[in-house]
C-alpha cells in the first residue's frame, strides 16, 4: 500500500517555503519541498504537486529546469493550459529547443491550441535570448577541455593526463570564484544538468582520492606551481546556484573517495532486482544529513522515486517522462538465473531487502 503524504504538512512546507529561500538564500529548503511535489506526481496527486511547484518557483526564479518541465506536465495534466505555455516559454529561455516540445508525447493537447502557433512564432527570438546569455568564447574553452581530456584518458602518456585533470579541476575552479558560470551552457534536458562535463568532474575526484591516499605516481606531479584545488566547496557554490545538479555533485565527492557519504553504495542491482543493503538508524541518519546539505531528498524518498521513474518500461518515452534526480545504481550484477537467485538469499538472510523487481 502506498504511503500518503498529509496535506497539512504541505501547507506548513509551502509556509516556511516563502519565508527561507528568497532568491535561493536556503537553496536546501527549496530542495525540500520539491522532494514533496515529486512524492505527490508518485501517488498521481498532481493538483497539489502543482501547487508546490507555484509556490516554490515565487521563492527562487533560477530554479532548476527539470523542475520546471516536471510542473509544465502537472499542468497539461490539470488542463491549465495558460500556466503550460508559460513554463514552456520559461524552459526555452533555459535552453530547450522546439524539437523537444514538438516531439513531445505530453504535449499533444498544447499542439492543438491557438497559443501553441504564437509559441512556434516567437520561438526564435526567446531561443536568440537564451543564446545571447552565453559566453560562446568559454564554452569553447570548456569543450576543448573536454576533448583533451578525453583523447589522453585513451592514451599512454598518463603523465599528460594527470597534468590534464589537474589543470581542468583548477580552470573550474577559477571560473566558479569568478562567478562566470552563469554564461555557460547547462544540459538543459539531464538530471545531470551541469555547467562542466561531468567526466571532467569525475576525473578530478579520482585524482583526488589518489592524491589523499598519497599515491607518489601522482603526488610526486605536485609542486609549488601545479597544485590540486579542493573542488567541492566551489561546486557547492553552483549547486546553490542551481546551476549544477546535486547528483552531479554526490557523484563527484563520492569518486572523490566518500563512497558512503550520501549512500550510493547502500544498494545493489541484480538482474532485475533493486536491493539495499542494511544499515543502521545512526547510519541512515548520518547519510540523510548528508543529502540534506546538497539539497537531495531522504534515502528512503530517493527510492521510491527511483521505483517510480524505472516503472515506466516503453524507452520511447523515458525522455519526456518525468524528470526526478535519480539514476542508475552504482552496483550492479548480471548472470545464469541460479546464481543471482542465489546471491539475492543470501542477502536476504544479511538483512538486505528488495527495494524492487
Amino acid at each position: 500500500m502506498k504511503k500518503t503524504v498529509l496535506l497539512p504538512v504541505l501547507f506548513t512546507c509551502i509556509i516556511n517555503l516563502s519565508y527561507n529561500t528568497h532568491d535561493g538564500e536556503d537553496y536546501r529548503e527549496f530542495y525540500r519541498f520539491i522532494n514533496i511535489a515529486e512524492l505527490l506526481i508518485t501517488e498521481a496527486k498532481y493538483l497539489e504537486a502543482y501547487e508546490i511547484y507555484s509556490e516554490a518557483f515565487k521563492t527562487w526564479t533560477n530554479a532548476p529546469a527539470i523542475d520546471y518541465y516536471n510542473a509544465l506536465l502537472c499542468s497539461i495534466k490539470l488542463r491549465k493550459y495558460k500556466d503550460a505555455f508559460n513554463y514552456i516559454e520559461i524552459l526555452v529561455l533555459k535552453g530547450w529547443e522546439l524539437d523537444f516540445f514538438s516531439k513531445n508525447p505530453n504535449l499533444e493537447e498544447l499542439r492543438i491550441k491557438a497559443k501553441w502557433e504564437v509559441f512556434v512564432n516567437n520561438y526564435n527570438q526567446l531561443h536568440n535570448n537564451y543564446l545571447e546569455s552565453l559566453d560562446s568564447v568559454l564554452i569553447k574553452e570548456i569543450n576543448e577541455m573536454h576533448l583533451k581530456d578525453q583523447k589522453l584518458v585513451k592514451s599512454k602518456y598518463y603523465t599528460e593526463y594527470l597534468r590534464t585533470v589537474i589543470f581542468n579541476a583548477n580552470r573550474i575552479h577559477q571560473l566558479i570564484i569568478e562567478n562566470r558560470c552563469d554564461s555557460l551552457r547547462i544540459k538543459p534536458y539531464s538530471v545531470f544538468y551541469s555547467p562542466f562535463p561531468g567526466v571532467l568532474l569525475r576525473h578530478y575526484g579520482g585524482l583526488y582520492n589518489e592524491v589523499q591516499k598519497g599515491y607518489a605516481n601522482v603526488s610526486n606531479l605536485l609542486n609549488d606551481t601545479l597544485k590540486l584545488v579542493d573542488l567541492e566547496a566551489a561546486l557547492l557554490i553552483e549547486v546553490k546556484k542551481g546551476h549544477l545538479s546535486p547528483l552531479v555533485y554526490d557523484f563527484s565527492t563520492t569518486y572523490s573517495g566518500n563512497i558512503n557519504k550520501f549512500g550510493n553504495a547502500m544498494l545493489f542491482k541484480v538482474g532485475d532486482v533493486l536491493l539495499k543493503k542494511n544499515f543502521t538508524s545512526n547510519e541512515e541518519k548520518k547519510i540523510n544529513t548528508n543529502r540534506d546539505s546538497i539539497g537531495q531528498e531522504p534515502f528512503e524518498d530517493y527510492i521510491k522515486k527511483m521505483d517510480f521513474i524505472n516503472q515506466l518500461k516503453d524507452s520511447t518515452l523515458k525522455p519526456y517522462y518525468f524528470k526526478f534526480r535519480t539514476s542508475r545504481v552504482m552496483h550492479q550484477m548480471n548472470g545464469k538465473e541460479e546464481q543471482l537467485k542465489k546471491f539475492i538469499e543470501n542477502r536476504l538472510k544479511e538483512g538486505w531487502k528488495i527495494i524492487s523487481h
